[in-house]
């Protein structure tokens, strides 16, 4: 993924559309998909109520025995975000102060001091992404100030990310009482609604920048990062329900186990190939149509579809490729 992504940025200038913007909603999904494996594996209570979950609707799951509630938690919002900042935030700023330098030199010092001052700002505080909805608004007020990227403009995937942080602590104890049974049409409505609300935002500004306007905006994106957490719930119920998860970890595995284990790696491997030859002919197809009379305009069209449209392939390819016959 992060190849494709980082080759599509290069490929352009050799003349070839990679489509690296497609993988983009796959960071999200697994930025999901991981944080949920972490924190909620054991019953959480939600950041301000202080209450327990609800034995319920998760009691065949979670809540099972009301005593092991006491082994729960709660994932604290200050020092969730302040672990999260650690991993991602020097590097982030590393970035743009390189970013900032080059603009500097660039442009030989020829800069609005007090744009650059705002830019600054913008990106300390993650909110680049959202000034990208200005777009949307014509003759918006500071549109021209607030409408802008960070000094590393690849990072403003940074600043989208950092709100999903933001939602997970009151996101994830709400998710975890959604029932086993719902949790896959929950994913399936998730991407209805991201999808719906990218394209919607693209045919909203025809004009130059609604490719951006559609695809930088947290809301636009956060139901990708559901879906994420949405898989590792339902990779949690499996390893709940499934006998081979239940047999004790000491256990030599079966004859059974080990052929299970041998199909499921198969269709892993099944699964992760058809994957790479999907996004193979979406890439020829919308090189073909860049190249076409159609020109740049389709091309983009396609391109925001295609971004818009792959996660529900990236959630099932997640869900595909980490069912671990081992127990984890």
């Amino acid at each position: 993924v992060v190849l494709h992504i980082a080759m599509g940025h290069y490929t352009l200038v050799w003349g070839f559309d990679l489509q690296g913007g497609a993988s983009m909603g796959l960071f999200y999904t697994l930025s999901g998909f991981v944080m949920t494996l972490g924190y909620a594996r054991k019953p959480l209570m939600l950041p301000s109520a202080g209450r327990s979950p609800s034995p319920g609707c998760c009691a065949a799951l979670w809540c099972t025995p009301p005593a092991s509630v006491s082994g729960g938690g709660r994932v604290e919002p200050g020092s969730f975000l302040v672990r999260r900042w650690a991993r991602i935030g020097p590097m982030y700023l590393l970035s743009n102060l390189a970013g900032l330098v080059a603009l500097i030199a660039d442009r030989e010092g020829d800069v609005d001091a007090g744009a650059l001052w705002a830019r600054g700002a913008l990106t300390l505080t993650y909110l680049t992404s959202w000034g990208q909805l200005l777009r949307g608004v014509d003759g918006a007020p500071l549109s021209r100030v607030l409408v802008t990227e960070p000094f590393n403009g690849v990072s403003w995937t940074v600043g989208t990310m950092f709100w999903f942080y933001v939602a997970f602590p009151r996101l994830a104890p709400r998710l975890q009482r959604v029932r086993p049974t719902v949790i896959r049409p929950l994913a399936l409505a998730m991407w209805t609604l991201q999808a719906g609300l990218m394209c919607l935002a693209y045919a909203a500004v025809r004009r130059d920048g609604g490719y951006e306007f559609a695809r930088t905006p947290p809301p636009f994106r956060l139901p990708v990062f559901v879906m994420g957490c949405c898989a590792a719930f339902d990779r949690l119920c499996t390893a709940h329900a499934h006998p081979l998860f239940r047999r004790p970890l000491s256990a030599a595995p079966s004859l059974l186990d080990r052929a299970c284990c041998a199909s499921r790696c198969s269709a892993s491997t099944a699964h992760g190939l058809g994957f790479v030859a999907l996004m193979g002919a979406c890439v020829a197809i919308g090189d073909g149509l860049r190249r076409s009379e159609a020109g740049e305009a389709w091309a983009e069209a396609y391109r925001l579809g295609l971004e818009a449209t792959m996660p529900l392939a990236h959630y099932w390819l997640l869900l595909t490729l980490t069912f671990d016959g081992g127990g984890g």
